[in-house]
């Protein structure tokens, strides 16, 4: 892995050489005042040894050590030695998956860019999760990090958004692509948090953007940066930097083309147009080759079919419940009304608690879909919350509604009228209190997923999220990023077993096994008495805890191979009865039947696959004001 940093403010021109070494040797001549970082890192090739080697680094076949066809084929860099690159801050890690011609796009059959404006909890990892965001293996905080959401106290702070939306949107109108602003519920997407500056993840200087940079696009669920407070919140700017980042991640490097977006520096840009490349970037792109960014966006998004947003009226939306300043219970019934010219595509409704006068976090909690209109979601945390619903016609034009609503402190009679995690202590649900923190800030302690919480930080390894069952610790999860902690993942969110299912698979939660071995939580229900009823497996579980167990089972004390215990246990033939059957967890139109009520299911695991590419980190330097 090699890094370089970049202290001018201007790129220099380079001049066309008749090879790329004799074109680098020109550019370390012109670069004379650029300052090498010495350092170590460990080299991440496909195959290679770790440590420092000698081979020419701009080379991509001796960079990937030539041992895998899937780096040739992808074009991937994974030099292990540390040199002197033009432009941005750079790190090229070693080649990630390789992605299958029409493979995990969006549920309109476009590839989908999620810009996120409401801020979001971070940690250290390297996949496109939103809790295990930030890929920087030299971030020195191993914690949670809190990036605000995009100019958070501007009074007209939607009206700029919708302008920036509008303008990233007319710079990929010319590609198969959706630009959305709520987190999808269905299909794969790249995400770009916009807020927050670079000093929220340990980085300084003039950094106003960072993104991978992935060749042809192989990975659809890339997560980049756009520091709006680095940029002082300028709209114009904003937008530059969103398409900029987006654009390294569909496989775009910097140009020294001033009017294109991939120039490395913010400035008034006409579009993706092209130019010289401006220093070594995806695919094996070297200074002095030639970027035609339009063609390389159409050859790895495809161009645009029909009609293009922007030029139809956008759809109407109003919120119907909750009313704005309602008060409302633990069981919250949402319901929007909807139109447009072109047809509804479908309505994402989000939630954000509201602190200090600031909805920070954005949290999905339902996508609804012509006919529907109405979900069902749980509160377990009393207090302020702002309901955002985003309409999107066929087209792809958008508009936004918000209202603000007040929700008081849940009551209860039994611990399942509570979220997942939660006691009912005096008829009030109450969050038990967080385990001590490590002393080092990232050990085993924390709450698990699927337990309720208050804040991230209390998560082990997740997230404190506003889901359809209340405030838990979770992830985000799509097919192939499965959930962790025996989850399973509803609307792409990894949530706990808490509906009926068809009858669950050998080892699962509840499917028949003969010891424990065979079972992933590593209990086996003990033999019954007269010996014919099936064994199945179960997991140790709180009976005073709000849904320890699935709705078909029960936490009851039994006795087993590792002791007598309360464990759940399958409930008897009747025994789920209407009031838990019907306890308002549901993210469904009440009124639709279940099958298309929208709760979908992608599958569950007890172990979570990270497949998040290692690809290059691009940080854009900021240039003068537009």
């Amino acid at each position: 892995m090699y890094v370089a940093r970049m202290q001018l403010g201007r790129l220099p021109t380079v001049d066309r050489c008749d090879s790329r070494r004799e074109n680098g040797t020109l550019r370390r001549a012109r670069l004379g005042t650029l300052a090498l970082v010495v350092s170590v890192t460990a080299a991440l090739g496909c195959g290679s040894p770790s440590g420092v080697e000698e081979r020419d680094p701009r080379d991509p076949l001796a960079a990937s050590g030539e041992s895998s066809d899937a780096c040739r084929d992808s074009g991937a860099l994974s030099p292990s030695s540390l040199t002197i690159v033009g432009g941005d801050q750079v790190i090229l890690p070693s080649c990630g998956k390789k992605k299958l011609p029409g493979e995990a796009l969006g549920f309109s059959g476009r590839h989908v860019l999620f810009v996120n404006y409401d801020g979001a909890d971070l940690r250290v990892g390297d996949n496109a999760l939103e809790n295990d965001g930030i890929r920087d293996p030299g971030f020195k905080n191993q914690g949670i990090v809190e990036i605000d959401g995009f100019d958070p106290g501007n009074a007209k702070r939607n009206e700029a958004i919708m302008k920036i939306h509008q303008q990233v949107q007319k710079w990929y109108s010319d590609y198969d692509i959706d630009v959305v602003m709520s987190r999808p519920l269905s299909g794969d997407y790249q995400m770009t948090v916009v807020g927050g500056d670079k000093s929220d993840i340990g980085l300084g200087g003039g950094i106003v953007g960072i993104s991978p940079a992935d060749c042809k696009n192989n990975n659809e669920t890339n997560l980049n940066f756009a520091f709006s407070r680095s940029l002082r919140e300028n709209p114009d700017q904003v937008a530059v930097t969103i398409a900029h980042e987006a654009g390294h991640a569909y496989g775009l490097g910097h140009v020294q083309n001033r009017k294109d977006i991939m120039y490395p520096s913010v400035s008034v840009v006409d579009g993706f147009l092209g130019g010289q490349v401006a220093d070594a970037g995806p695919c094996g792109a070297m200074p002095g080759d030639y970027q035609d960014s339009k063609k390389v966006l159409i050859e790895n998004l495809g161009a645009r079919q029909g009609e293009v947003p922007g030029l139809a009226s956008p759809p109407t939306v109003k919120v119907l419940s909750p009313q704005e300043g309602e008060t409302v219970g633990k069981d919250v019934t949402l319901a929007v009304e909807a139109s447009a010219d072109k047809g509804i595509d479908h309505i994402t409704l989000s939630l954000s608690p509201v602190i200090a006068a600031k909805a920070r976090g954005g949290h999905p909690v339902a996508e609804l879909r012509p006919p529907q209109s109405v979900a069902q979601i749980r509160l377990s945390s009393p207090g302020s919350y702002q309901l955002t619903a985003t309409a999107y016609d066929r087209v792809g034009n958008i508009t936004v509604t918000q209202v603000g609503f007040v929700a008081a402190t849940p009551t209860c009679a039994v611990p399942n009228d509570c979220a997942p995690g939660q006691k009912c202590q005096g008829n009030t649900c109450v969050t038990p209190p967080a385990p001590a923190p490590s002393p080092t800030g990232m050990g085993d302690e924390g709450r698990p997923y699927g337990q309720a919480c208050d804040k991230s930080s209390e998560c082990k390894g997740g997230i404190c999220a506003i889901t359809p069952v209340g405030q838990i610790c979770t992830h985000y999860c799509t097919q192939d990023r499965l959930c962790a902690g025996g989850l399973e993942c509803v609307d792409s969110i990894c949530m706990p077993p808490m509906y009926s299912r068809s009858t669950p698979k050998i080892g699962a939660l509840g499917g028949r096994c003969s010891r424990n071995q065979d079972c992933a939580t590593g209990e086996c229900s003990a033999p019954s008495a007269d010996g014919k009823s099936p064994r199945y497996c179960t997991k140790v579980c709180d009976a005073e805890l709000g849904w320890s167990c699935p709705a078909t089972m029960e936490c009851a004390e039994t006795d087993g191979a590792t002791g007598t215990k309360n464990r759940c246990v399958m409930r008897t033939t009747g025994a789920l009865g209407e009031g838990e059957s019907g306890s308002g967890c549901s993210v469904a139109d009440p009124g639709a039947p279940s099958e298309s009520s929208g709760v979908r299911l992608f599958g569950g695991s007890a172990a979570l696959v990270l497949l998040g590419l290692w690809a290059a980190t691009r940080r854009r330097r900021s240039g003068p004001a537009l």
